[in-house]
């Protein structure tokens, strides 16, 4: 997928991360949108979050209220 994607778009405009932190660190990117694993769903948008991106998370965003509570929190 990754070479399609990279070949629909020869102008370079897309980038790929294999380490999420890495993007985090990206002060060009805004905005994320979270389509991982469930488990890893509030773990990245709190962590996003924390450093002033946008979230956009499929369901279901938490497994738990507790996590529910510290996304809320998060924003």
């Amino acid at each position: 997928a990754l070479k399609r994607i990279s070949e629909a778009r020869p102008d370079g405009s897309v980038r790929f991360f294999k380490d999420f932190r890495k993007l985090l660190d990206d002060k060009s990117i805004d905005v994320i949108s979270i389509a991982t694993p469930n488990h890893w769903h509030a773990t990245m948008a709190v962590w996003a979050m924390k450093v002033g991106k946008h979230v956009y998370c499929e369901k279901p965003a938490t497994h738990n209220v507790h996590e529910g509570r510290i996304m809320a929190d998060t924003m």
